[in-house]
């Protein structure tokens, strides 16, 4: 970890690790996260994506992050809440306000960037937005999108980070669903098996099934704990909205698929 210096910092103690990339911790009142990826394997992003935002040394000096580069990431860090938790509105004011007050970015190279890595029409909804709000446009030209008024009812209704509108917690398997590259009827049955037949990282972990560790081929017989468990009173309920996550109607799919179309997703 590097302090403000540019000195590595000793990781605080009590740092607890929530899954392999990331360790949260807090102190003073403010949480913190220490991220060793800007970009995970399942954050549904493209290989080109996943190659250029895990290569970042190339884009520091110094022991400084080129801002052009921080200014991609932070569209891209933008584009991964809209599609999983949901976005609100303080998202798009840190990249309104590097905009407007940061300093000069390259924007031929960025736009160039962001043709490569598949962002382009992202990023232009995301000025679209700011330019619509608070009135600050890049200094390029820009294909505007349509439907402002109504991306803004559901993103202002996120919140300030995405988080106050529950139904966000379906985007995952939503995308899932839609973006998949067999019919949405396959997909169904896919998440359905995966959902019932979870693979070894999730079933080691799972009550009473510690006895696969280093044993895959054991993993059948953790299936049949699982799903002993999953059948008792109380707990059938899982497996009844676990069914249900998997057959959300065409029409809430429909609705949402509108809604990343229009943010070039």
């Amino acid at each position: 970890m590097m302090d403000m210096g540019g000195q590595i910092a000793a990781v605080p103690k009590g740092l607890e690790s929530e899954n392999v990339h990331e360790w949260p911790c807090e102190r003073n009142g403010l949480h913190f996260e220490l991220h060793d990826l800007l970009i995970k394997n399942d954050e549904q992003a493209t290989k080109k994506q996943l190659r250029f935002f895990r290569d970042l040394m190339p884009y520091v000096k110094e022991n400084t992050l080129d801002w052009n580069y921080h200014f991609l990431f932070m569209i891209a860090h933008l584009r991964k809440h809209f599609l999983f938790s949901g976005v609100g509105i303080r998202q798009f004011m840190d990249i309104a306000v590097l905009i407007k007050d940061g300093p000069d970015l390259d924007w031929k190279w960025i736009e160039k960037k962001l043709g490569e890595l598949e962002m382009r029409r992202f990023a232009h909804a995301c000025y679209s937005l700011i330019e619509y709000w608070f009135g600050i446009t890049p200094p390029i030209s820009f294909k505007r999108t349509d439907g402002l008024e109504e991306m803004t009812e559901k993103i202002i209704g996120n919140g300030v980070f995405g988080e106050a509108d529950p139904d966000n917690k379906k985007n995952l398997v939503r995308n899932f669903l839609l973006m998949e590259k067999h019919p949405v009827w396959v997909n169904r049955i896919v998440l359905l098996k995966k959902d019932f037949f979870p693979g070894y990282d999730f079933m080691v972990n799972y009550p009473g099934c510690g006895f696969i560790e280093n044993r895959k081929y054991l993993i059948p017989f953790a299936w049949i704990v699982r799903f002993g468990r999953l059948i008792r009173p109380g707990e059938h309920k899982k497996a009844v909205n676990t069914i249900r996550r998997a057959l959300l109607s065409r029409h809430e799919l429909k609705e949402h698929s509108e809604r990343i179309r229009k943010m070039g997703l």
